[in-house]
C-alpha cells in the first residue's frame, strides 16, 4: 500500500511539473482566396494543471510576424542576407487584424509584447488557480503572406500552404511561459492540444490537413466545401489547399500518411512498400504508444532543408541545362531511392516532433540529431555503401558519355566519391576547418544558417552513431526509448539520465565534451616505437577533451585489430598493440567522428619507408589520410592587357575543406609577354575557440607580373594577421589587424619612359579593419599606416550603406589621408583624387599604366574616390573627401563627390563632381557617367568633346565574385 501511495504521489508530482497547461481548441475558419485571408472564430479551453496561479496568458500569434520590417522575423531575414521580405510591399506581407478576446462575453484586455509583436499577452481579470479552467473566445482575420518568405503562405498558382496560421497558447513548462517569436525555424513549442477544426473554402480546392478528416460536405448553392477535422494530443497543424490534388494517402496500421513525395511514381506499389518499410523501421527503433494518427509528409517542407548531396547535384544539372539549353534527366540516386530518402526525412522529423515534446528552440538538436541518427541506421540497414552520385545525370534523348564526364568535371570529387551517409561527417569537418562551428546543444535561434540547416543536426546524429559504437546498439536503443517514454515534457537532462542509466560506462563526455563544446576533436599520433612483436604509440590529446577513441592496425582497406581507449584529460596516452605486419597505425580508423585534422591520425609503419606515399590527383579535392596530397589543375587567366591570355598549372594542397597549412603555387605562361609569370604562397593558420581572437595567420607570398609593356614587377610579401569576431557569429561582424612587409622590385622595358624615380622599394604596412556586413546597415572602417624609406602616411576610410525598404540605397564614404613625412620629390606615392597609383599592386587594374584608351577609364574606389578626370589629380600633403550615392530606381543612382585637398607649398582647394551611376552588381560591375565637376573651367562634363572618354567603369571577374553567393550560408 505504501508503494502505491509513493507511486501515486510521484505521478501527481510529474503531472504538476510537466503537464502544466492543457488546452482544447475549436476553430471555425473560412478561407478567402481572393483576399488571401482567413476569417477565424475560435474557442480555447485552457486548464491550469500546474501548482501556480496564472495572472496572464501568453498566446503565439505567428501570423503577425509577417506584419512589417521591425518584427523579429524580418530582422532574422536581414541578418541572413535575405532582402525579399524587407523590400516587399505591404500587400505581400501577412498580419492578424481585428483581434478580440473575450470570456463569458466580457472583453479582455491584451497587448503585444514590445519587440515581439507576434506574442500576445492576455491579462486575466481573475487569477486562474490550479486545476481551474477558462474559456477564451477569439475572433480575428489573418492575412496570408506570400510563400517565398518561409515556404508557407499563398503560392503563385493561388494555392495555400499553411503552418502557424492560428493563435495558440504559448508553451508553459517547468512553471514558466516560453515566449518564442517566429524566426522561420519550424520550431513552435506547444503543449499537447486537442483540436476540432471546421474549414469553409471554395469548392474548386482540395484540402489536405494533418488532423483526421471526419467529413467533407459540398454546398452546391454557394459552390463551397465544409470540412471537419479532429485530433487529440497534437502539437503542429498543417493545411494545404490545392487546385489540383498533389497528395496520395496511405494507410499503415492505425496511421494515415498523406504525401506528395511519390506523386509521380508509375507503379503504385512502390510508394506503399517504401512507406511500410520506413514506418516499420522507425517504430522498431522508437517504441512508443503515442504514435500520431496522421502525418503530412510534404515535399515543400523538405525543400526548405534538403539533403546536402542531392541538392548540390540538382543545382549543378540545372546550371548546365541553362548554360547549354539541353534538358537533363536526373538519375543520381534513382527516383525510387531518392523519393524514399526524401519521405524518410520528412516523416521521421514530423514523427519525432509529435512523440518527443521538447522546447523546440532550446532543445531542437535532440529531435534533429535523432532524425540524422535514424537516417544513418536506415542507410546501413537497407543501402550500405550507397553513394550520393550513384548514376550521373544523363542528357534526355542523347545519352552522351562525354557530356556525363563534363558533369563529373563540374562536381567536386569529394561529392562523387562520397557515400550518402558520409555527407553528415563531411559537413561537420567543413565547419570545423573554417572555425564556423557552434556548440551542438546551442539554441536554434543562436545558430548561423549553415549550422542550423545542416551542420548541427549532422553533428548530433554522427555523435549518436559514435555513442552507439561505444556503448552498444541495444543499450543506446534502450536509452532512447526510455527517454521517449518519460514524462510528457522532456529536456536534455532527461536524455542524459536515460543514456547514463542504460550503460555502466561513463558517458558524461558525450554531453560535456562533444555536444557542449565547440572545440574540435584532434588526437595525434606523436611518436611510434617498436619492440620485437609489439608497436607502442604515444597519442596526444591536443584539445584536452575526454572523448574515447579507437586505435587500430590497418592493412590495405582492412582493419586488422582495434581497441577503445579512454583518454586521460590533459595528458597523452601510450598504447601497445601486437605487431601484425600492418601498413598503418590509425586513430578513428572508421572515420565516425568529426576531427579537425585527420592527417595526424595515420602513421605509416612499414620499415622501409616512414613518410606517407605522395599522391597527385588531377582536379582533386578529396583528401587521403593515407597519402601526402598534391592537387594540380590547369589555369587559364586574363590578369591584364600586358600579359594577355596566360595558361599554366596550379599545384596546391587545398581541398574542399579548409586547411590549416596552405601551399599554393601557380606558374603560368603569358602569351602577351612570352614569359613565365605567376606566383605562390604559404600560409599557416592557428584557430582559437570561444575567444574574440579566433584566428592568427602568417605567411609568405611571391608574385611576378607585368604593370606596363615589357615592364615587370616582382613582389615579396611577409604577413602576420590577427582576426577577431564577436561571440555571436550571427552578427556578420569582424575585424582584423595585419602587419605586412612588402618588397617590390621593378624593371622597365626599352620603349617605356620612366615616369617616377622609385624602382625598388619596401613598405611596412599596419592595417586595422572593422566590417559589419549587414544587408540593411553596412559599416566598414579601415585605418592604414604605411612606412617606407622616403615617406610615411596614415589613411582612414569609413563606409556606410543604408538600404531603405522602398529598395533605395544610400551610400556614404569618408576618406582622410595625410603624409606624416615625405622626403622625395616624386609623386609616385602621392594620393590621387580619382585614379590611385597601385604601388602595392593590390587593386585589380587591367591596364595599370594606361593614360589613354578604355583601360585608363577603369575605376577603383580608393583614396579620393572621384569619378571625373582631373588634369592634376595627385595630392602631396593631405586630402579629406566624401563620396555619396543614392539610388533612384533599382540599379540607377546619382552620386556626388566632395573634398578638400592640400599640397605642400600650396593652398588648399575644394573639389567636387557628380553624375549618374549604374550599379548593376556593387563593387563588381558598375558604370559612371559624370555630369558636373570642378575639374576645369567648363564644369558640365557632358558638354566637353569626346564625352565617351569620361565614362568610368568597374569590372571584376574572378573567384571573389562567388563570395557574393556564399554569404547566405555563413
Amino acid at each position: 500500500m505504501k508503494i502505491v501511495r509513493i507511486t501515486l504521489i510521484c505521478f501527481l508530482f510529474y503531472q504538476c511539473l510537466y503537464s502544466q497547461i492543457k488546452s482544447e481548441i475549436k476553430i471555425d475558419a473560412t478561407l478567402n482566396p481572393d483576399k488571401n485571408t482567413i476569417t477565424i472564430s475560435q474557442k480555447i479551453n485552457i486548464k491550469n494543471t500546474s501548482d501556480t496561479s496564472l495572472n496572464f496568458i501568453y498566446l503565439n500569434d505567428w501570423s503577425h510576424a509577417y506584419s512589417g520590417v521591425e518584427t523579429p522575423l524580418s530582422k532574422r531575414f536581414t541578418d541572413e542576407f535575405k532582402r525579399k521580405f524587407y523590400l516587399k510591399s505591404k500587400d505581400k506581407l501577412g498580419f492578424t487584424k481585428d483581434l478580440t478576446i473575450s470570456n463569458s462575453d466580457k472583453i479582455l484586455l491584451w497587448n503585444r509584447l514590445e519587440n515581439q509583436s507576434d506574442i500576445v499577452k492576455l491579462n486575466l481579470e481573475e487569477s486562474l488557480s490550479p486545476n481551474d479552467s477558462i474559456v477564451l473566445d477569439l475572433k480575428y482575420t489573418v492575412k496570408i503572406p506570400e510563400d517565398n518568405f518561409t515556404g508557407y503562405g499563398y503560392t503563385s498558382q493561388n494555392e495555400f500552404i499553411l503552418r502557424y496560421w492560428y493563435i495558440v497558447p504559448s508553451l508553459f513548462a517547468e512553471n514558466k511561459w516560453i515566449t518564442d517569436s517566429h524566426y522561420a525555424l519550424d520550431d513552435m513549442s506547444l503543449n499537447k492540444i486537442s483540436y476540432t477544426i471546421n474549414w469553409t473554402y471554395p469548392g474548386n480546392y482540395t484540402l489536405i490537413g494533418s488532423l483526421n478528416e471526419k467529413e467533407t460536405i459540398t454546398d452546391n448553392s454557394t459552390q463551397s466545401k465544409h470540412s471537419l477535422f479532429q485530433g487529440k494530443s497534437q502539437t503542429d497543424l498543417q493545411y494545404h489547399f490545392y487546385l489540383k490534388n498533389k497528395f496520395k494517402s496511405f494507410k499503415v496500421q492505425n496511421q494515415t500518411i498523406a504525401t506528395d513525395v511519390f506523386h509521380n511514381e508509375l507503379d503504385s506499389l512502390i510508394p506503399q512498400k517504401s512507406i511500410d518499410k520506413i514506418i516499420s523501421f522507425i517504430e522498431g527503433e522508437t517504441t512508443t504508444k503515442n504514435t500520431p494518427e496522421k502525418i503530412i509528409a510534404s515535399k515543400s517542407i523538405y525543400n526548405r532543408n534538403p539533403y546536402y548531396g542531392t541538392n548540390l547535384l540538382s543545382q549543378v544539372t540545372q546550371f548546365v541545362s541553362q548554360l547549354t539549353k539541353i534538358k537533363f534527366v536526373e538519375e543520381s540516386l534513382g527516383n525510387e531511392l531518392l523519393n524514399e530518402l526524401i519521405f524518410f526525412k520528412i516523416y521521421s522529423l514530423n514523427y519525432l516532433n509529435e512523440i518527443i515534446p521538447v522546447n523546440k528552440r532550446k532543445d531542437a538538436w535532440i529531435i534533429e540529431g535523432l532524425q540524422i541518427y535514424l537516417t544513418i541506421k536506415y542507410l546501413d540497414t537497407y543501402y550500405p555503401n550507397q553513394k550520393i552520385v550513384d548514376k550521373l545525370p544523363i542528357i534526355g534523348g542523347l545519352g552522351s558519355k562525354s557530356f556525363q564526364k563534363f558533369i563529373a568535371f563540374l562536381l567536386p570529387n569529394e561529392l562523387l566519391d562520397m557515400e550518402f551517409k558520409e555527407q553528415f561527417l563531411f559537413l561537420n569537418e567543413f565547419a570545423l576547418r573554417g572555425n564556423i562551428n557552434q556548440e551542438a546543444s546551442l539554441a536554434k535561434d543562436k545558430l548561423i544558417k549553415f549550422n542550423e540547416d545542416s551542420v548541427n543536426p549532422s553533428y548530433v546524429g554522427v555523435g549518436f552513431s559514435y555513442l552507439e559504437q561505444y556503448i552498444g546498439e541495444e543499450k543506446l536503443k534502450l536509452a532512447i526509448n526510455n527517454f521517449i517514454s518519460k514524462k510528457e515534457f522532456k529536456t536534455a537532462n532527461d536524455l542524459n539520465e536515460s543514456i547514463q542509466e542504460a550503460t555502466d560506462k561513463d558517458v558524461s563526455w558525450f554531453f560535456d565534451d562533444y555536444l557542449g563544446s565547440r572545440i574540435p576533436v584532434d588526437y595525434k599520433i606523436s611518436k611510434v616505437s617498436y619492440s620485437k612483436d609489439s608497436i607502442f604509440a604515444k597519442i596526444k590529446n591536443k584539445p584536452k577533451k575526454s572523448i574515447p577513441y579507437q586505435v587500430a592496425l590497418v592493412k590495405g582497406d582492412s582493419v586488422l585489430k582495434s581497441i577503445w581507449v579512454e583518454p586521460k584529460e590533459n595528458k597523452s596516452s601510450t598504447i601497445r598493440l601486437k605487431n601484425e605486419n600492418a601498413d598503418y597505425l590509425a586513430i578513428n580508423p572508421y572515420q565516425t567522428i568529426p576531427e579537425i585534422n585527420r592527417k595526424n591520425n595515420w602513421y605509416y609503419i612499414k620499415k622501409k619507408r616512414k613518410m606517407k606515399p605522395f599522391r597527385f590527383p588531377v582536379l582533386g579535392d578529396k583528401e587521403s589520410e593515407l597519402h601526402n596530397d598534391v592537387f594540380w589543375s590547369p589555369i587559364i587567366n586574363f590578369k591584364n592587357i600586358y600579359e594577355g591570355l596566360s595558361v599554366g598549372m596550379r599545384m596546391h594542397n587545398i581541398g574542399f575543406k579548409p586547411k590549416l597549412n596552405i601551399i599554393d603555387v601557380s606558374p603560368t605562361y603569358g602569351f602577351g609577354t612570352n614569359s613565365l609569370i605567376g606566383g605562390g604562397s604559404f600560409s599557416k593558420l592557428k584557430y582559437f575557440y570561444n575567444k574574440k581572437l579566433y584566428l592568427i595567420s602568417y605567411g609568405l607570398g611571391v608574385r611576378s607580373s607585368y604593370f606596363d609593356t615589357n615592364s615587370r614587377y616582382n613582389s615579396l610579401n611577409l604577413n602576420y594577421r590577427f582576426f577577431f569576431r564577436p561571440e555571436n557569429i550571427r552578427l556578420n561582424q569582424g575585424s582584423f589587424l595585419s602587419f605586412d612587409f612588402v618588397n617590390i622590385s621593378r624593371s622597365y622595358g626599352d620603349n617605356v619612359i620612366r615616369q617616377d624615380e622609385e624602382v625598388d622599394y619596401a613598405i611596412f604596412n599596419v592595417r586595422y579593419r572593422f566590417l559589419n556586413e549587414h544587408i540593411v546597415r553596412y559599416m566598414d572602417f579601415d585605418a592604414d599606416l604605411q612606412v617606407g624609406s622616403s615617406f610615411g602616411k596614415l589613411n582612414i576610410t569609413a563606409d556606410r550603406r543604408i538600404l531603405f525598404n522602398d529598395s533605395r540605397l544610400l551610400s556614404l564614404r569618408l576618406y582622410a589621408g595625410s603624409f606624416l613625412w615625405k622626403n622625395t620629390d616624386s609623386d609616385f606615392f602621392d594620393y590621387s583624387i580619382n585614379r590611385p597609383k597601385d604601388y602595392l599592386f593590390r587593386y585589380r587594374y587591367y591596364g595599370y599604366s594606361e593614360k589613354t584608351g578604355i583601360e585608363s577609364q577603369e575605376f577603383v574606389l580608393n583614396e579620393g574616390g572621384f569619378k571625373s578626370d582631373f588634369e592634376n589629380p595627385y595630392v602631396s600633403n593631405f586630402l579629406i573627401t566624401s563620396n555619396v550615392s543614392y539610388s533612384l530606381w533599382k540599379w540607377l543612382e546619382v552620386y556626388g563627390d566632395f573634398g578638400y585637398i592640400k599640397n605642400f607649398n600650396g593652398n588648399g582647394l575644394f573639389v567636387h563632381d557628380s553624375g549618374i551611376r549604374f550599379n548593376f552588381l556593387p563593387d563588381y560591375f558598375e558604370l559612371f557617367f559624370p555630369i558636373h565637376s570642378s575639374a576645369s573651367n567648363q564644369s558640365w562634363e557632358f558638354l566637353k568633346p569626346n564625352y565617351h572618354e569620361k565614362i568610368r567603369f568597374t569590372i571584376i571577374i574572378d573567384q571573389r565574385l562567388f563570395q557574393l553567393f556564399q554569404r547566405k550560408l555563413f
